[in-house]
């Protein structure tokens, strides 16, 4: 077995400007992801300046990824196939009273707590 059982595929295309009515080229992506919960796609804007003059991306990424896998800008547009790859791990563990540490290979570790105000 390869792992990839029941993954239907993905695809991605573009039609050329010269077959569009606006003369523009149009793109479109499926990396055929199947939904989740928690959802696997963080939809994202970045805003920046290069050489003094704003761009504007838009697109979507990974938790923890500094970089969007799908995306466009006014000038720039991109997209992923076949992207299945293993994203999300499920754990549970098991903590200690004060749930100041945890349990790995029978030695029980301190947790490192850090706190986000969102």
């Amino acid at each position: 077995m390869s792992g990839l059982e029941g993954i239907a595929g993905s695809n991605c295309w573009v039609i050329s400007g010269k077959h569009t009515k606006s003369g523009k080229s149009i793109l479109a992506g499926d990396p055929h992801l199947k939904n989740g919960i928690p959802a696997m796609w963080h939809m994202q804007t970045m805003k920046s300046k290069i050489d003094g003059k704003p761009i504007k991306l838009m697109g979507a990424s990974l938790p923890g990824l500094p970089f969007m896998l799908m995306g466009r800008s006014e000038h720039l547009q991109y997209g992923v196939t076949a992207s299945h790859s293993d994203v999300s791990d499920l754990y549970r563990e098991k903590l200690n009273e004060n749930e100041t540490q945890y349990l790995v290979d029978g030695v029980w570790r301190d947790l490192e707590i850090i706190k986000y105000e969102i």
